[in-house]
């Protein structure tokens, strides 16, 4: 029969082994909750950076609008401005004849 002792010794390195696997299980989850947390910062700053480029296209938008009014009310004072020199020209045409 096995002795105290050796019953005692015996339980006691299957409690080391056991807590050793339970440290090394542990240590496994702490690193994949490290790399989830990684994982989540990074996708937390990629939103961030998808976010900020909208915005500036938003605005890059906004400002190509603004261009195209403004483009669009330049040709409408060159035409009335070329209307007005047509009809100027017209008149003093009449005039010389």
């Amino acid at each position: 029969m096995l002795s105290l002792k050796a019953i005692v010794l015996s339980t006691t390195n299957y409690a080391d082994k056991r807590i050793n696997q339970a440290e090394s299980t542990t240590d496994d989850v702490d690193k994949r909750i490290n790399k989830t947390e990684s994982t989540v910062q990074l996708i937390t700053r990629i939103n961030e950076l998808i976010r900020l480029k909208v915005q500036r296209m938003t605005w890059i938008n906004g400002l190509i609008r603004l261009k195209v009014q403004l483009i669009t009310r330049m040709n409408e004072l060159s035409t009335t401005n070329y209307e007005s020199i047509r009809l100027k020209v017209q008149r003093i045409t009449r005039i010389n004849e």
